[in-house]
């Protein structure tokens, strides 16, 4: 027999958590990370790299633009490169990685033989001079480097749980499930206790909402009056509404259930999906017609819609 003693939220639960995280900033920009050496105007710190040795030169790269607290905020996974951006990991296109590579090795030093006795020390370096090749293999080798095994299926958590290694605000989350986790513009929302907890580069998520959660938000009135326009004096139409905008918050499809919205134009229905859109994230919303799905691969732009 189940334990009535533990809780399992509900999706009206899910969805209550999901009002007080309605209200954007006027800015309306994810939170950026330290990593973003690709940006113009970035200076590195000038070292000294082995040109017979791109390994150590990308690891090196990692530590100066891919590194956050201590954290990679880099990955290859699948064939493309992911970086952290300070709520999810977005794909980063390879001119972007190679530039990066570019102005890294085009500030570096490389030594030289010893142009004789009685010479300065400073003698002994001289500029890395990047070319294609040596491009080349710090790149070839940060692919190394950063590589994901292509069978971790994201989102996952890159850090064991209870590991030395993982900060203390990962430790505090116990490794709760997955799908229990909301990335949010400032955090992770934990969806059955409504607990918000630091970002991290250690969980590989692809997706996040750019809407900050706020415990203190008022109630969205707006929202709601626009509801009660809809379906005046029909609460049940409006609760299912609301469950079913907290069920896309997650990962769960155990009720193999589908919404439909029918009604005339300008009825409110381009409305409410755009706002459910805003809430989860434009990357985790895909939009097929009746007609694509009847093709091949028509399914093809729903796998890379997920939430979280």
């Amino acid at each position: 027999m189940p334990d009535e003693s533990q809780h399992h939220p509900s999706a009206l639960d899910i969805a209550d958590a999901a009002w007080h995280a309605a209200r954007v900033d006027a800015g309306g920009e994810r939170i950026a990370a330290a990593a973003t050496a690709a940006r113009p105007g970035r200076e590195f710190i000038p070292v000294v790299l082995d040109p017979r040795d791109p390994m150590s030169s990308a690891r090196m790269l990692v530590q100066q633009a891919f590194t956050q607290a201590g954290r990679r905020t880099l990955h290859h996974h699948r064939g493309a490169f992911h970086e952290w951006n300070g709520a999810c990991y977005r794909p980063v296109d390879s001119d972007t990685i190679e530039a990066t590579a570019w102005a890294f090795l085009g500030q570096a030093r490389r030594r030289i033989a010893s142009p004789g006795p009685g010479k300065p020390s400073a003698a002994l370096k001289a500029p890395f001079q990047p070319n294609r090749a040596r491009v080349g293999d710090v790149l070839a080798a940060l692919t190394a480097a950063c590589n994901l095994p292509s069978d971790i299926e994201p989102p996952a958590w890159l850090t064991p749980a209870w590991s030395s290694n993982v900060e203390p605000m990962c430790r505090r989350l116990a490794r709760p499930e997955i799908g229990e986790l909301l990335p949010v513009r400032n955090g992770l929302l934990h969806l059955p206790s409504g607990e918000l907890h630091p970002p991290t580069p250690d969980l590989f998520g692809l997706h996040a909402t750019d809407v900050p959660f706020d415990r203190s938000a008022p109630e969205p009135a707006e929202w709601l009056a626009f509801l009660h326009e809809l379906w005046p004096g029909d609460r049940e139409s409006i609760d299912t509404l609301q469950e079913w905008f907290g069920l896309c918050l997650g990962v769960d499809t155990s009720h193999q259930k589908i919404l439909l919205l029918v009604g005339p134009k300008r009825s409110g229905k381009g409305t409410i999906a755009r706002v459910l859109t805003r809430l989860l994230g434009i990357d985790s919303v895909a939009a097929p017609t009746l007609a694509s799905l009847a093709r091949n691969f028509g399914l093809a732009p729903s796998l890379a819609s997920r939430s979280p």
